[in-house]
C-alpha cells in the first residue's frame, strides 16, 4: 500500500506539473516514463500527430488533434481514423486509468463495480463513426466490440443487426464480444442461449471459423446461467464440438468455466476435476485467455468441498509450477485459505506447519477463520511449540484486537503443564498482552 501512495502520488505530480519533467537525461528512453506533451485547440497538427496519439494510446490528446484537423480541413486517412475508432471504442473515449492492484485487492467488490465505465451514448466514438463517409465492416466490429466492453448490449446488437444486414463480415472478436454481452441482453437462461445460438449460426453463416475465444464465450455464459437444468448438457455439447469438431485447443479457462457448470454445489458427484487433472498432470501453461488466472482457485474451492487431500496436492503440484498464473490478490487469497484449511482438517499438523511456514507470511496472510481452526487444532493435539510462531502471526497481522482469537488462544495456552518448555514462551506472550 505505501509503495502504491508513492506510485499515485508521483503520477499525480507528473500529471499536474508536466513542465518540470522536460527534461530527460535516461537511457535507453522510455516513452511512458518522458515529458507528456498536453495539445489544446490554438495548436497547428499535421496527421502524423494524431498517428503518434494512436500509438501512444493517448486518447485526449488524439481527440484534440482529429477535432482541429477536421476544422483546418486537413485530409485524414481512413486507415488512421479506423485506428482512431478502434482506440476511442476500446477505451470509451478517456484515457485509461492506472489500476493499483494492491489497493484494489482492500476495496469490496461492489466499490470496484460502482468504479467500471458504462459506454457513452452518442459520445466521441459514435460521432467518429457516424462521421465516417464508407462504414467498414472493420468500422462496425470496433464500435460494437467497445459497446459490448462498456455493457451497452442492446445498442450493440443493434449495430450487429444493421452491419448483417448491409453485409458486412464481422471479425471472429467481434461475435465472442457479442457472446459475451448476451447475457445482459435478456433476463431469463432461454432467451440468452437463444442469441448465443443465433451468433453461433451467423458465424457459420459467415464462415466465420471460431477461436478460443469463442468457445471460452460461450462457455462462460453457460457457466452463468443459474438453476437450469440443461447447463451440464450444453456445456458438454459446446465443449466437444468445439474441441473435436474445430480442433481448439482448451485454456485453463475453459476447464474454469465447466468447473463452474459441474462441480457448482458442494455436494456435486461429478468426477470432472479428476478428469481435468489427469489431462494437465504436471504441465506447465502459458496465458491465452484472461481468465486463465481463475483456474487454480476454482480448482481448489472443488478440492476443499470433496475434502479430498490427495487432489489439493495435485493441483497444488500444477501451481508450484505456474505461480503467475494463479493471478493475484482476491485469487491468491482464496487460494491459499481453502488449501490451508484443507491440510489443517485433513493433514498431519507437522505436515501442515511445514506448508503453513512456507507461504505466512511472505506469500499469503491467514484470515482470522485459519488462525482460529489452527489454534484449535493445536489444542486438540497439544501441540503447543506452534502456539509461539501463531501468535507473531497474529500480531503481524493486527488480529490482537479480536478478543474472540485472544480468548481461543488463551486457553489454547492453558493446556500446558508444569515444566513445559513453552513456559517461557507463553510468559511473553502473556506480557505482550498488556502491550498490544
Amino acid at each position: 500500500m505505501a509503495k502504491e501512495a508513492g506510485r499515485k502520488a508521483a503520477h499525480y505530480f507528473f500529471d499536474k506539473y508536466p513542465e518540470y519533467f522536460y527534461r530527460d537525461l535516461s537511457e535507453p528512453k522510455i516513452e511512458a516514463f518522458t515529458y507528456k506533451e498536453i495539445f489544446d485547440d490554438s495548436m497547428e497538427f499535421e496527421e502524423l500527430d494524431l498517428q503518434k496519439c494512436i500509438t501512444r494510446s493517448d486518447i485526449s490528446n488524439a481527440i484534440i488533434c482529429y477535432s482541429n484537423l477536421v476544422k483546418q480541413n486537413k485530409e485524414i486517412s481512413e486507415e488512421t481514423l479506423l485506428d482512431l475508432l478502434d482506440l476511442v471504442s476500446f477505451y470509451n473515449g478517456e484515457n485509461n486509468p492506472e489500476r493499483y492492484i494492491e489497493e484494489d485487492w482492500f476495496k469490496k467488490n461492489f466499490e470496484l463495480r460502482l468504479e467500471s465505465n458504462f459506454w457513452k451514448d452518442n459520445g466521441f466514438a459514435e460521432q467518429l463513426f457516424e462521421s465516417l463517409k464508407s462504414k467498414s465492416s472493420q468500422a462496425y466490429s470496433s464500435l460494437i466490440m467497445g459497446m459490448c466492453r462498456y455493457f451497452q448490449a442492446e445498442r450493440a446488437f443493434a449495430f450487429y443487426k444493421q452491419a448483417i444486414e448491409s453485409g458486412m463480415k464481422l471479425n471472429v472478436h467481434t461475435y465472442n464480444a457479442l457472446i459475451l454481452a448476451s447475457y445482459n441482453l435478456h433476463s431469463t437462461n432461454e432467451e440468452r442461449w437463444k442469441t448465443v445460438l443465433e451468433v453461433l449460426k451467423t458465424m457459420q453463416a459467415n464462415e466465420i471459423r471460431p477461436d478460443l475465444g469463442t468457445m471460452n464465450a460461450v462457455l462462460k455464459q453457460v457457466s452463468r446461467y443459474k438453476f437450469w437444468n440443461m447447463n451440464t448438457d450444453l456445456a458438454k455439447k459446446a465443449f466437444n464440438e468445439f474441441a473435436f469438431k474445430f480442433d481448439i485447443e482448451p485454456s485453463l479457462a475453459t476447464y474454469t468455466y465447466l468447473l463452474n457448470v459441474f462441480h457448482r454445489s458442494r455436494g456435486s458427484r461429478s468426477s470432472l476435476i479428476y478428469e481435468i487433472m489427469n489431462k494437465l498432470n504436471a504441465k506447465t501453461f502459458e496465458l491465452r485467455d484472461t481468465e486463465d488466472v481463475n483456474f487454480f482457485y476454482t480448482a481448489m474451492e472443488v478440492c476443499f468441498n470433496m475434502n479430498d487431500l490427495a487432489l489439493a496436492y495435485r493441483v497444488h503440484e500444477l501451481v508450484e509450477k505456474n505461480g503467475k498464473l494463479l493471478g493475484r490478490g482476491t485469487n491468491q487469497n482464496i487460494y491459499f485459505t481453502r488449501f490451508l484449511k484443507l491440510l489443517c482438517s485433513a493433514e498431519s499438523f507437522e505436515n501442515f506447519m511445514v506448508v503453513y511456514t512456507k507461504y505466512v507470511p511472505n506469500i499469503y496472510t491467514p484470515n482470522i477463520d485459519l488462525i482460529e481452526q489452527i489454534l484449535k487444532t493445536i489444542k486438540i493435539y497439544k501441540s503447543l511449540d506452534y502456539v509461539g510462531q501463531i501468535w507473531n502471526d497474529i500480531v503481524l497481522c493486527a488480529y490482537t484486537n479480536r478478543i474472540e482469537l485472544l480468548q481461543l488462544l488463551l486457553e489454547t495456552m492453558d493446556e500446558i503443564k508444569k515444566g513445559d518448555r513453552n513456559s517461557a514462551t507463553f510468559n511473553n506472550i502473556g506480557k505482550q498482552f498488556f502491550i498490544v
